[in-house]
Order: structure tokens, then C-alpha cells, then sequence
């Protein structure tokens, strides 16, 4: 089970708490504010995050109740502007995004930057997505779903249309393929499908990910 990042999810809380201000005052429940979310988050990780956000002065917490402050309300104005803010990220794609934060990982763009590759970069990355395609061809399925199978291949086919443009917009990139990457390395892990999985994902990281605009 993944599990989103605490850091995430303190910006993510204040941010409701944001919104709530806008409409409503005083101070809201800790369970009220696991509603304000279209995700599973723990109201026990809501009191972890109004914890933290009280002790920066971000917000005012007595529990089960917390609100935003003064502060607060200006650091969230002030990220709605930051495209690389969590913020920002959650006004533009909502929880869905969020859900992507997880332990372990920081390459999920949390913009929607748009990065140029060369004519070397897109015939390398185009390379390994032809692999892959013909890595998974052979399969009647991806983990017993042959409805998977063809998703998958349909999926590497759009990533190398986009990439075939010269530039790419990043989260549309990692919308289109990098979860069914890591789908693939995960469940063939040490088999040559896995392998090859996990070449086109580093490509994509330090081309896209990591590149430069």
C-alpha cells in the first residue's frame, strides 16, 4: 500500500483549510477535514498535519479542531502562484496528484512545465518504447489481464507520439505512462520485461523528469 508523504499532506490540509475559509468560519474537525478529501487519508494523519502546521503558526489547532491563521492564509496565497507548489498542484489536478506522492518517490512533477528534447534524446527514448512494445507482444497478458496488455502497449505508442514532438509537457508525460511503468517493473521484477520496463522509465526521468525547459 502506498502511503502519501507527511510533508505532502500537511500542505494538502492547510490548503482545505484554505478553501473552507473562503465559504465558512471557525474551526473545523479533524474528521470534517477527511471528508474535504476525494482520497483515503486517516484522521489520525489530519491531526499529524494540524500538529505540524500549528508549530510553524500556519494554522491554530485544538484538538479535534483546527483552523487556518493569518500566516497560513499568505503562504497558501503566495504557493498558488509557485508552479511547483503543492498548492498549486491541487488547485490545477486535485487529489488524484496528491495520491501520487508518495514515500520514496520524488519524481512526480508538480507542474505542468513543458521540456524541449534534441533529435539524440527522442530517438534513444523512442528506441526503448519500441523494446518495450515488442517485450509485451509476445505476452497473452500483464498479470493475468489481457485488456492490460493492450492499455500498456497503446500507452508506450502515445508516450512516443508525444515525445516525437520535441517537446513534452511534463505531467502529461507522467500521466500517460509513468504509472504503467512502474506497474511493469514491479510485477516482473528480475524478468527481461521488467528490465526493459525499467530502462525506458530512467530515460524518461533524466530527459523529461529532470530535464531542463
Amino acid at each position: 500500500m502506498p502511503y502519501i508523504r507527511q510533508d505532502a499532506l500537511s500542505e494538502a490540509v492547510l490548503f482545505k483549510l484554505f478553501q473552507l475559509a473562503q465559504t465558512s468560519e471557525g474551526l473545523f474537525t479533524r474528521q470534517r477535514l477527511v471528508e474535504e478529501f476525494s482520497i483515503q487519508v486517516g484522521e489520525k494523519r489530519i491531526g499529524l498535519a494540524l500538529e505540524e502546521l500549528a508549530e510553524k503558526g500556519l494554522a491554530t489547532y485544538s484538538p479535534p479542531r483546527g483552523a487556518i491563521s493569518r500566516k497560513g492564509y499568505q503562504h497558501i496565497e503566495t504557493s498558488l502562484l509557485d508552479r511547483d507548489s503543492v498548492a498549486y498542484s491541487l488547485e490545477r489536478f486535485g487529489d488524484e496528484w496528491l495520491e501520487k506522492q508518495t514515500l520514496g518517490s520524488d519524481l512526480i512533477p508538480a507542474s505542468d512545465r513543458i521540456v524541449s528534447l534534441n533529435h539524440n534524446q527522442i530517438a534513444e527514448i523512442e528506441s526503448s518504447a519500441d523494446e518495450l512494445i515488442a517485450a509485451i507482444e509476445p505476452e497473452n497478458s500483464i498479470d493475468g489481464d489481457a485488456e492490460e496488455r493492450f492499455r500498456v502497449i497503446a500507452q508506450v505508442r502515445a508516450a512516443k507520439e508525444l515525445v516525437r514532438a520535441g517537446s513534452v509537457r511534463v505531467y502529461l508525460m507522467y500521466e500517460t505512462l509513468f504509472h504503467a511503468l512502474g506497474k511493469l517493473i514491479e510485477k516482473y521484477a528480475g524478468k527481461a520485461l521488467g528490465q526493459v520496463a525499467s530502462k525506458l522509465l530512467d530515460l524518461l526521468v533524466e530527459n523529461i523528469l529532470d530535464g531542463k525547459k
